[in-house]
């Protein structure tokens, strides 16, 4: 049997309503919202420990999240122009 990783209940949440097709968002902007998410955790858990490369770390995470989520959007306003 294998776990499922959690990643807090907003998250779960949003994952399981794009299942469900309640969500208008492709994989490419839900997996830049999970990656800012763990990007945010990451960040905070640097700060709480002191840690300044983890907190780095979470920021590029961060950016790179908010990036991927950009590239999903723009992705699918086209396919919706091309798509009659």
């Amino acid at each position: 049997m294998t776990r499922m990783r959690s990643y807090g209940p907003k998250i779960t949440a949003m994952a399981q309503a794009a299942r469900r097709g309640g969500v208008d968002m492709n994989k490419d902007q839900l997996k830049g919202k999970l990656r800012q998410a763990r990007g945010t955790a990451k960040q905070k858990l640097g700060k709480l420990t002191g840690n300044r490369r983890q907190h780095a770390e979470g920021e590029v995470d961060r950016t790179m999240g908010k990036v991927q989520e950009r590239y999903g959007a723009a992705r699918e306003q086209v396919e919706r122009r091309i798509k009659p």
